[in-house]
């Protein structure tokens, strides 16, 4: 977010993806940096629990609270409801992030009026 600095120490490492078609690249890809086995499938079967960050007046509820992957395959989907009273609350900026012991990936939300 923003216009800030990359970090290819972090780029090389997201931890959540969205929607890759070719799981079998980033498993080749994961290989080929010098990753072992016992290591790609840690990354594989990751679990993520959601932590939502929103301003007063903004309520939200995230189902599933929690996302697990059980290989390399593993897809979810998630549900995000927000509410607000639109008479108090005309711009409001937060995040929802799905964090691992190892990874945090953060999606902005912002209600602008």
């Amino acid at each position: 977010m923003g216009a800030g600095h990359a970090n290819a120490a972090k780029a090389i490492s997201p931890g959540l993806v969205y929607d890759i078609v070719e799981e079998s690249q980033c498993i080749a890809y994961l290989c080929g940096l010098g990753y072992t086995d016992d290591q790609v499938e840690s990354i594989a079967h990751t679990r993520y629990s959601v932590d939502v960050s929103l301003p007063a007046g903004v309520r939200a509820e995230v189902l599933p609270s929690a996302l697990e992957f059980g290989g390399l395959r593993g897809r979810r989907s998630f549900t995000v409801k927000l509410n607000w009273d639109a008479g108090k609350t005309t711009h409001a900026e937060g995040s929802l992030k799905w964090a691992s012991a190892t990874h945090v990936v953060r999606i902005p939300i912002v209600r602008c009026s």
